[in-house]
């Protein structure tokens, strides 16, 4: 079992050196299927997840933790999930889930909580900084929302942080992109939940997945951080759906004992799983 802090919540701590940075990677929007050969608008999303993740193994073998931000699968089969467990138990980091619009949140958190004492954790504590997952999915809807047991847990880890720099992590955006046609899929209680956000200064940086892009600005005085697919990508800006020719990546994070964040997006090479679907096959 992982060390733990006391407070109103239990806060698993990730191991770490005492006063060194914790760098965790994102990967997102897996879309995996019932069947290991599936592809997505021309993409083998198996294999495509499989070279995004080596790659991450080799950039950063000395991370600290990786989460994995919704829609891990495409059609929430519980093969996906138990696919997905073979692939991520050797990994030398604790892994975290969380689901998204695609999901089957019970399955995947069933799958996940069977994965050690990491796969289900809904906040932990990450050197000097606390990081909180929200599951963001609501059964049948392609946008999100938090609900009142969310925002119970956001308010409970919150107020348990103590004032440590937190980062607060889901599938969905909470503010506008700039691509219309994924705007539309936001949280539909956003305005609650920027305004508890409000009340806890220490909260630093917001990061989800969902839009298929990377995104790093400010937003509300946060630091906004979203991210490419390990399979398709979005056009950035586009009013209807658009793909985009940039290839599947992850994010990393070092997150530093001042309190700041470094951030960025690495991708496989140019070229590598080209995407063949039609401009007018919307999927998100």
């Amino acid at each position: 079992m992982p060390d733990t802090l006391p407070g109103v919540l239990t806060w698993p701590v990730l191991p770490a050196q005492p006063g060194q940075p914790i760098t965790l990677l994102q990967l997102t929007d897996l879309h995996l299927c019932e069947s290991a050969q599936a592809s997505l608008l021309g993409v083998p999303v198996e294999s495509s997840f499989h070279a995004v993740l080596a790659q991450a193994c080799q950039d950063f073998p000395d991370a600290t933790a990786c989460l994995l931000t919704g829609d891990l699968s495409d059609d929430g089969s519980e093969a996906a999930y138990q696919r997905l467990a073979a692939h991520t138990q050797s990994l030398p980091w604790p892994v975290m889930w969380l689901p998204g619009n695609h999901d089957d949140a019970a399955t995947l958190q069933r799958v996940a909580a069977h994965q050690g004492e990491w796969g289900a954790v809904r906040c932990f504590a990450a050197g000097e900084w606390r990081v909180i997952l929200l599951d963001s999915s609501v059964p049948g809807e392609v946008g999100g929302a938090l609900g009142d047991a969310e925002y119970r847990l956001l308010e409970l880890a919150l107020m348990d942080s103590n004032d440590c720099p937190a980062l607060v992590v889901m599938h969905h955006p909470a503010c506008d992109s700039g691509t219309r046609w994924i705007d539309g899929q936001q949280l539909a209680d956003g305005e609650r939940f920027w305004q508890v956000l409000a009340r806890y200064p220490n909260v630093k940086a917001l990061l989800c997945g969902h839009i298929h892009q990377d995104i790093d600005r400010r937003v509300n005085g946060l630091r906004w951080l979203a991210s490419p697919s390990t399979c398709v990508q979005f056009m950035p800006g586009a009013v209807a759906f658009q793909l985009d020719s940039a290839s599947p990546g992850y994010r990393w994070l070092v997150l530093k004992p001042d309190g700041s964040l470094d951030s960025g997006v690495k991708r496989l090479p140019a070229g590598a799983f080209p995407v063949s679907g039609k401009h007018g096959e919307a999927y998100s």
